[in-house]
This record gives structure tokens, C-alpha cells and sequence, in this order.
């Protein structure tokens, strides 16, 4: 027992001979609280570490349960408790400041849509009304797209008609006649200009037409009158003599029922007499049988055999208007003369008369309207009067029957008439109608071929035949 305690006072004295090592800490700069706690790591590990050893050391005396074990057991305590402490607060310290090893953070427009995102609701709704306002932007857009385009084309109209309107002056009508100027402003008579009608035109045109020769100053008002007093249909076709500076009402009134100054009469090749006297009559130049009663007076003082066909179809200006029957009857007369002075010579040479000419020439006018159908019709016409075969017209039982539009009775077609060329050889009595001068110089100057035989479709396209029996045929392929 007394060794047992001597060791123990020796083991003491020894103890208190060494003096205690105390841990000298190095004041330095203050650092940041990780590398405190890395330095607090490393002394617990340190501390942790050497009592192990010291342990290991005294572990007989350990073993005989040495006065040591209980503080040996307690600084390890203290220090896995200081471990665990450095752990835990190295791991506040992780939460609370993050390591700053890489700059990770996002670029500013990312920082910047992010209090965005959390705002989602307004968001939304900006989209919703921004989607409205783009879909009213393209409808504005839209809309002026289209009012431009309306008023360029409007713009381009405008100008379209007013350069037809300000070229008609120098533009030519196609006319029976030939080419006619719409405006001509030589005349025979004083501060007057000529206008041409042309059959089919609108009254807009005729406006412009009358605002541009200087008859009107105004075509919208003439227009606008004409429109208002339901007179735009009623406009007359061909020429008329007008004065300058015309009152609307009364250029309405001048292309509505004529001016009569200096009338222009238009007279178209086919015309028959009576159909003249009903023009006259109809515009109130003449009553009605004057024209037909001059006409015969006329032929009676020229020992003429017939009257019908010797009045030439052209246009004629009035210089008075007293006695205007017979005034035009003259006219025509005279100029149907000047036409065919030239021809005499050539039917002279083929043994014909003017008489015979002038009724052949009537029948080609009415069988056609195109001249270049005129001379092989006149030449088969003079082949089948020398060989006397019926010529089998029947425009002239037509003109018999005063009928130019229903179809024929076949017992008129049978009834042996003067002007039945279906029973009758030869000419009929008189001329049918009043040629133009493409009929006179086709009588004049046929154009021989092998042809007996000729008729028009339905479309007015002319076949020929040489026999009769080809002739059968065209009429079973073209006219059944």
C-alpha cells in the first residue's frame, strides 16, 4: 500500500517538476472567419492526436488504471466536442456566406428579368394588351394600305380619261364615210366647230368631247344636267355643227334634238328612199313623203327610168333650212353624179349602163356589208344575167314586201313578182336601195371566178359554189 502511494506522490512530484507548456498564440491580422475555423479544425485534429499518443504511451499505466485515465477521457471529449462544434459552425458559416471560390453569379440582364419573373400576373396582361394594340396597328396599317391604293388608281382613271378626252381632237372615227375627226375645227361658218358623234359613245366622252373643241366650259356640269334630266340616252350620233361657249341647256339641247344653224345630216349607204323621208320627217326638217316626192321630181327632170338608187348615202350639211326635202334630194342627186363620172368609161367598155349599175350596185349593198366581198359578188351577179340564170336575191323581194327583218313566206317566194329574181331572169325593175361607193366601184369593176353560187352563215361568213349541187351541200352544213 505505502509503495502503491509512494509511486503516486513521485509520479505527482514528477508532473509538478515539468512545468506546463502553455499554447502561445500568435496574434496576427485578423482573416476571415473561415480560416479561423480551418485553424480551429486543425488544433482539435492536433490536440486530438497527441492525447492519442500520450495515450499510447502511458498505456500500462492506463492498463493498472493509472490516476491519468480520467483526464486522458476528457480532453478527448473536449476535443471531438470542439470538432463538432468547428463543424457546426463551419456549417452556419456555409449557409450564411457562401464560399467565395468562383464568381458565378448571372450577368445583369438575367438579374434583371428575375424580379420580372416574379411578377407574372402584369406580365400577362401587358401581353394581352400589347397583342391588341399590334392587331389595331395592322388594321390601320391595312387600312391606309388600301385607301392609297383606291386613290392611286382613282388618280390613275382621272388621267386616263382626261388625256382620251384631250386626244379625241386629234383621233378619226371609222365611219361609213370613212375616217372622221371628232373635232374639226375648220369650218365654213364662223366661231363654229364640227363634232362627230360616234354611234355607241358615252355621254361622259361626249361631255369631254364637247369641253375640249371649247362648246362647253364645264364637262361635269354639262354631264350632271344631262344625268338629271334623264337625257344622257338620248344623245344623237354623227356630226353636228356647234357654237363656242354654249349654255348647258342648250349643248343638251343641241345633241339631244340637233342644232339647226347648220344641220348635219348623215344619209348610210343601204338607205332606201322611204327610209330617208322618215329620217327627215323624224327630226323635223321635212314632213313625211316630201324627201319621196322630190326624189321622183328629180328623176322625172333627169329622164332618169327609176328613182331608187340614184341618191348618194354620204353626209350633208344644210345651208337653209326652207324646203330641206328637196335641198338634200338635190345634193345627194348631184354627188351621186360626181361619184360614178369616173365609171362611165369602164361600163361603157363592158356594154353597160348606169341604170343596170346602179341596180346592181344596190342589190351587192344589201347582200353585204363588207367591200371585199363586193367584187366576187358583183362578178357572179354579171355572170348569171349574160347567161340568164335567175339571180335568186332575195333582198329584192324584201324590198317588195318593204319587210328587211322577218323571214319570208313561201308563197312570196313563189308569187312570179316583178322583184322575185327567184322566178324572174334578169334585173329587177328599179334599184332596192342606195349603194355607197364600195357597191358602185364593185358593179363598176367585177372580179371574175368560176363561182355560180354564194351564201352567208349564221356568223355572216360568206362560202362560195361553183355547181349547184355544192351549193346544196353549203346550205345543209351552214344554214340547217
Amino acid at each position: 500500500m505505502s509503495t502503491s502511494s509512494d509511486n503516486r506522490n513521485n509520479s505527482q512530484k514528477g508532473k509538478s517538476a515539468v512545468p506546463a507548456k502553455k499554447r502561445v498564440v500568435k496574434k496576427t491580422p485578423a482573416q476571415p472567419a473561415q480560416n479561423e475555423l480551418f485553424d480551429k479544425k486543425e488544433y482539435a485534429a492536433k490536440k486530438y492526436t497527441d492525447d492519442d499518443a500520450g495515450s499510447e504511451m502511458n498505456t500500462d499505466q492506463d492498463n493498472r488504471g493509472s490516476l491519468l485515465e480520467p483526464s486522458s477521457r476528457a480532453t478527448k471529449l473536449l476535443a471531438r466536442k470542439a470538432a463538432e462544434e468547428a463543424m457546426v459552425f463551419s456549417n452556419r458559416t456555409k449557409i450564411l456566406k457562401p464560399e467565395k471560390t468562383a464568381d458565378i453569379s448571372p450577368p445583369e440582364s438575367e438579374k434583371a428579368v428575375k424580379p420580372q419573373s416574379k411578377k407574372r400576373p402584369p406580365i400577362k396582361k401587358k401581353v394581352k394588351l400589347s397583342v391588341k394594340k399590334m392587331k389595331q396597328r395592322r388594321e390601320r396599317i391595312k387600312f391606309g394600305i388600301i385607301s392609297a391604293a383606291l386613290i392611286i388608281i382613282a388618280v390613275i382613271i382621272i388621267i386616263l380619261v382626261l388625256r382620251q378626252g384631250g386626244s379625241l381632237k386629234n383621233e378619226v372615227a371609222d365611219t361609213p364615210y370613212g375616217p372622221v375627226p371628232f373635232i374639226e375645227a375648220d369650218t365654213p361658218f364662223d366661231n363654229e366647230v364640227r363634232i362627230f358623234i360616234e354611234s355607241g359613245m358615252r355621254a361622259g366622252d361626249i361631255c369631254r368631247l364637247l369641253d375640249t373643241a371649247g362648246v362647253v366650259t364645264s364637262a361635269s356640269r354639262l354631264q350632271s344636267y344631262l344625268v338629271a334630266n334623264k337625257l344622257d340616252t338620248k344623245i344623237r350620233s354623227g356630226a353636228i355643227f356647234l357654237p363656242k361657249d354654249m349654255s348647258v341647256s342648250d349643248a343638251a339641247a343641241a345633241l339631244t334634238r340637233g342644232y339647226w344653224e347648220h344641220p348635219i345630216l348623215s344619209i348610210y349607204p343601204g338607205y332606201t328612199l322611204e327610209q330617208i323621208d322618215s329620217y327627215l320627217a323624224g327630226i323635223g326638217l321635212a314632213e313625211k313623203g316630201e324627201f319621196i316626192l322630190a326624189a321622183e321630181q328629180i328623176a322625172r327632170d333627169n329622164d332618169l327610168p327609176f328613182s331608187e338608187g340614184f341618191y348618194y348615202p354620204d353626209e350633208y350639211i344644210l345651208y337653209q333650212l326652207d324646203n330641206a326635202a328637196e335641198v338634200l334630194a338635190v345634193q345627194m342627186y348631184d354627188r351621186l353624179n360626181m361619184i360614178t363620172g369616173p365609171m362611165m368609161e369602164q361600163l361603157a367598155l363592158q356594154g353597160r349602163t348606169l341604170s343596170d349599175a346602179v341596180i346592181v350596185a344596190s342589190m351587192i349593198q344589201r347582200e353585204t356589208g363588207n367591200p371585199d366581198e363586193m367584187p366576187l359578188i358583183a362578178g357572179i351577179i354579171w355572170k348569171r344575167l349574160e347567161e340568164g340564170i335567175p339571180l335568186g336575191i332575195d333582198a329584192t323581194t324584201r324590198y317588195e314586201l318593204n319587210d328587211w327583218i322577218n323571214p319570208i313566206s313561201k308563197a312570196a317566194l313563189e308569187n312570179p313578182t316583178p322583184y322575185n329574181t327567184r322566178r324572174k331572169r334578169g334585173l329587177p325593175p328599179t334599184g332596192i336601195s342606195n349603194p355607197g361607193f364600195d357597191a358602185l366601184q364593185a358593179a363598176a369593176y367585177p372580179e371574175k371566178s368560176s363561182y355560180y353560187y354564194y351564201l352567208h352563215d349564221r356568223s355572216a361568213q360568206i362560202h362560195f359554189a361553183v355547181t349547184y349541187e355544192e351549193h346544196l351541200k353549203n346550205v345543209q352544213t351552214y344554214l340547217r
